[in-house]
């Protein structure tokens, strides 16, 4: 009867030890997965900034100063301001090129509807 309670429990130490391993194995793999799975996160995260960070100086780059504006004597500050946001919200260069020859030949037409010369009103 001793033999056989030594021979259950031996049995059961080594079951244990091998339920425990094989445990053990499955969460090194899992591991292993949710690391590579935090790696790429961390990795799209690291591009989601770096191209949040070029559009926020795209957009800052097109703050321009009353001065740098053509025609900008002839506008009001509202005009500004509308202006500035249309060269903001153009998705493309050649976008941005259209809206400033635009707005080129509307302050050409302002002056000329003045009887100025833009470079003399600048």
């Amino acid at each position: 009867m001793r033999y056989s309670i030594l021979v259950m429990f031996i049995a059961g130490m080594v079951l244990g030890a091998a339920s425990l391993t094989s445990d053990a194995g499955q969460q090194k793999g899992a591991g292993a997965q949710d690391r590579t799975q935090d790696q790429t996160h961390v990795q799209q995260q690291a591009k989601d900034r770096l191209h949040d960070k070029e559009r926020i100086q795209q957009q800052e780059g097109v703050k321009l100063a009353d001065e740098e504006i053509y025609g900008h004597t002839l506008m009001s500050p509202e005009e500004l301001n509308q202006y500035r946001e249309r060269l903001r919200l153009a998705k493309t260069e050649e976008e941005r090129i259209r809206v400033e020859a635009q707005h080129r030949e509307e302050m050409q037409k302002r002056a000329q509807a003045l009887n100025i010369k833009i470079e003399d009103a600048e």
